[in-house]
């Protein structure tokens, strides 16, 4: 559930602790932190964690189960440390530094294609068609590559190596959808560029 828990603090920023962003507009859910007058709710908690996990089912787990409480206690402190830096920030009258707003755009472009690719690639847990499709795949590569004569077939893996299947396969379908992104990207988006500022090597 680590994993889980950066997603959804990299979400937390996204979705922002302008606060009301992040729940109803009439909140009356329990308190949770307060950070010098902002309040962080149970509901803005829910809103982040069902936004992050997209399989309601695991998200009621994450927002429900006794054994993750120090997790949930862990994105609430996001969510308050975010509510702070944002105080100070506006205290210090930064919000529009040329600085701050170049790389405000360029973490939001990098999670919204993130975003987009996630969606892309789906949340399901793999089929066992796709979980032996994809270790079928890797044994030919290592077998072309003069490797894994040995590996066993796919009825007869080490119930160990199986279980890992899901989260591998996911990544495989994740990493699918950020190539397959960049080219509809291109496709969809053209650009052109003044004389001398094409470069043969950047993807977009």
């Amino acid at each position: 559930m680590k994993r889980t828990l950066i997603a959804l603090g990299t979400l937390a920023a996204l979705v922002g602790c302008n606060h009301e962003a992040g729940a109803p507009k009439a909140d009356s859910s329990a308190v949770l932190a307060n950070v010098n007058g902002t309040r962080i709710t149970q509901a803005m908690l829910e809103a982040t964690v069902h936004a992050g996990i997209q399989d309601a089912t695991k998200a009621e787990t994450f927002l429900k189960d006794p054994a993750l409480q120090g997790q949930r206690a862990q994105l609430v402190h996001q969510l308050a440390t975010q509510a702070a830096i944002e105080q100070l920030a506006a205290k210090a009258g930064i919000e529009n530094d040329p600085a701050v707003l170049m790389n405000v755009a360029q973490a939001r472009a990098n999670i919204y294609a993130s975003v987009l690719a996630s969606r892309a690639a789906g949340n399901a847990t793999p089929t066992e068609e796709q979980m032996k499709a994809f270790y079928e795949e890797q044994v030919a590569a290592r077998k072309a590559s003069g490797q894994g004569q040995d590996l066993p077939d796919y009825a007869h893996i080490d119930p160990r190596v199986k279980a890992m299947l899901p989260e591998l396969v996911r990544r495989d379908q994740f990493q699918k959808a950020q190539a397959a992104f960049q080219k509809d990207l291109k496709t969809q988006v053209p650009v052109t560029y003044a004389e001398g500022l094409q470069s043969p090597e950047a993807e977009y």
